[in-house]
């Protein structure tokens, strides 16, 4: 099977917080062939140190089918 991206790719760079705050940045991702939902978070404060992380998966239970 074979996967193509359908959007030219873009360049990003993280910007921190305000001092004193942190921010959450996540993703998540479900190919067509597998039921489950990948996902993951990131917390970093406003220097960009890592604070905490998470990653996992989640089966596919969309009200939308």
């Amino acid at each position: 099977m074979e996967y193509s991206l359908s959007s030219p790719l873009v360049s990003l760079q993280w910007t921190p917080p305000a001092f004193g705050v942190v921010k959450i940045n996540y993703d998540a991702s479900k190919m067509q062939d597998i039921t489950d939902t990948g996902f993951g978070c990131i917390i970093r404060d406003n220097n960009g140190t890592w604070q905490h992380g998470c990653a996992g998966c989640i089966p596919d239970t969309s009200a939308l089918g």
